[in-house]
């Protein structure tokens, strides 16, 4: 089996890549494809409350139909473990997603991170090309 790189169609509007559970051993985990991802983030509701107060031992999504066949998604523990459910064949795919949304390296104290070689204008440099501001520029303090 080769990895396969994730191009930006795999990845969703929240930044998520979703897996989903393949057939067989030579294709274990598969790129979820859009439908299955886009059904998959309004199941997992971001932006909601969900998570405010005691967590639910699982939550069944509404069914939803694809290509002829129903579906619905398992949701344990409000975010992990995941499930998608056939149920026009009973089929059951296990599901994985992670952000990957790009993170600013943070950079703390120079005499620490000299041991890598990675200095403060270094890192800063890294983080600009990536889409984030400058915070020291920002906040005017300089170095």
């Amino acid at each position: 089996m080769s990895f396969q790189a994730i191009q930006k169609k795999d990845i969703n509007k929240d930044g998520l890549i979703v897996l989903i559970e393949g057939d067989c051993a030579d294709l274990p985990w598969y790129n979820a494809k859009k439908w299955q991802r886009d059904k998959f983030t309004e199941a997992l509701q971001w932006g909601t409350m969900k998570s405010m107060g005691r967590p639910n031992p699982y939550e069944l999504s509404p069914v939803f139909s694809h290509d002829g066949f129903r579906y619905r998604f398992v949701i344990y523990d409000d975010w992990n473990p995941c499930f998608m459910v056939n149920l026009t064949t009973g089929r059951i795919r296990e599901v994985k997603y992670f952000s990957l949304r790009p993170e600013r390296f943070q950079f703390f104290d120079e005499d620490e991170f000299k041991e890598l070689g990675i200095s403060k204008k270094v890192a800063t440099e890294y983080n600009n090309k990536r889409g984030f501001a400058n915070l020291d520029a920002l906040c005017g303090s300089g170095n």
